[in-house]
């Protein structure tokens, strides 16, 4: 109901103007979304087990690396399952360096550059909390925290928030070249190496593919480096 009043007329009329209207338009729009916010759910849910029982898998196959199996077979799935984990935690740590990255851009851009134009951004450390924990998740996180970065911002007005937004584009332009640089000294892999197989693995499947690019590449190089093919 505030952003109605802060934006032109033209736009403000598109916007229910009481409270019931806006109700009634949640609830009709949820009820025909019904059964894609059920799929939705139960994919998340899907995703989450999956999730659960890849890294219970993985913990187990770290914990028994004590005992060497001689059997061929064995030592052949072990040696796979010990590159995998080896680049996953080399993704999971350059994630984290990005998210603090994230993270401090947005709190210079709440807390210095907009106060400098008389702009006091509410829930700030509530904004710059949500950056460092969405910045975590590949790809997708920058996506979360640009959009409650760009309504929150709306909120004041439309001005602030169309600053907000194009800072956040240009910041995360930016720092998808950075993220490949702190991938590729991770992985050690060329920053347009990781690049390419990002736009293939997006091209191919989509966001999912974006997201697992790094990983599956990293995984593929380092089988590629034992087999000494490369």
């Amino acid at each position: 109901m505030e952003i109605r009043q802060k934006l032109p007329a033209d736009l403000a009329s598109y916007l229910p103007d009481e409270l019931t209207a806006v109700q009634v338009w949640l609830a009709d729009y949820l009820k025909s979304k019904a059964h894609a916010f059920a799929g939705f759910g139960s994919s998340g849910l899907h995703g989450v087990l999956l999730a659960y029982v890849g890294l219970v898998v993985g913990a187990l196959i770290e914990a028994s690396k004590t005992s060497s199996p001689t059997a061929p077979l064995g030592f052949a799935v072990r040696q796979r399952a010990g590159h995998f984990i080896e680049a996953f935690r080399q993704i999971v740590g350059a994630q984290f360096w990005i998210a603090i990255i994230n993270a401090a851009s947005v709190s210079l851009f709440l807390l210095v550059a907009l106060p400098i134009f008389g702009v006091n951004m509410p829930y700030v450390g509530a904004l710059v909390a949500l950056t460092f924990v969405a910045g975590l998740i590949p790809i997708v996180g920058n996506l979360i925290c640009n959009s409650v970065v760009t309504v929150v911002g709306i909120s004041i007005s439309p001005a602030v928030g169309l600053a907000c937004l194009l800072f956040l584009i240009a910041v995360h332009k930016l720092e998808y070249v950075i993220n490949t640089i702190i991938l590729g000294r991770k992985t050690n892999t060329a920053a347009w190496e990781l690049l390419a197989a990002m736009f293939i693995g997006e091209a191919v499947f989509g966001v999912p593919g974006l997201v697992a690019a790094p990983l599956f590449y990293a995984y593929v190089k380092k089988e590629l480096r034992a087999a000494r093919l490369i």
